[in-house]
């Protein structure tokens, strides 16, 4: 299971604003992005819009932008859950990427079969609709 936390570094320590789920003296892989506090508190309430309530919005959205060959749905794929067009892979584990904050390039690392421009203009679109309104396509 992994887990995006907000931290402030003090002192050498690296402490969470927010409670997390580990045991004492458990190991853990840290990917660190400075950021500012206006930026990790809109990245959390982001969080809470950008996960799979937000894929229905998020399609509707692309259908009116006509960018329809983005995310597709089939039957026979992952039993009808919205896909990145090309791929088996969830759209809404892509959101939640972009949620966390990461670029395309950190998605592309760990997705490396994702095509290159279609996840830029998905990025273009999710953080446009999201600058404009959190929750906008929740349903």
């Amino acid at each position: 299971m992994s887990e995006v936390i907000t931290a402030i570094y003090e002192g050498g320590v690296l402490k969470p604003l927010q409670e997390i789920g580990l045991k004492e003296k458990q190991w853990v892989r840290l990917k660190v992005r400075p950021t500012s506090p206006e930026i990790a508190r809109a990245q959390e309430e982001s969080a809470k819009y950008l996960d799979s309530k937000a894929v229905p919005g998020l399609i509707a959205k692309l259908e009116l932008l006509g960018e329809t060959e983005l995310v597709t749905s089939s039957p026979d794929i992952l039993q009808g859950v919205p896909v990145i067009a090309g791929t088996r892979i969830p759209a809404y584990v892509v959101l939640r990427h972009f949620s966390d904050g990461d670029s395309v390039a950190d998605i592309l690392l760990e997705y490396p079969s994702l095509p290159r421009q279609r996840l830029e203009r998905l990025y273009e679109i999710v953080i446009k609709a999201a600058s404009e309104t959190l929750g906008g396509w929740t349903e």
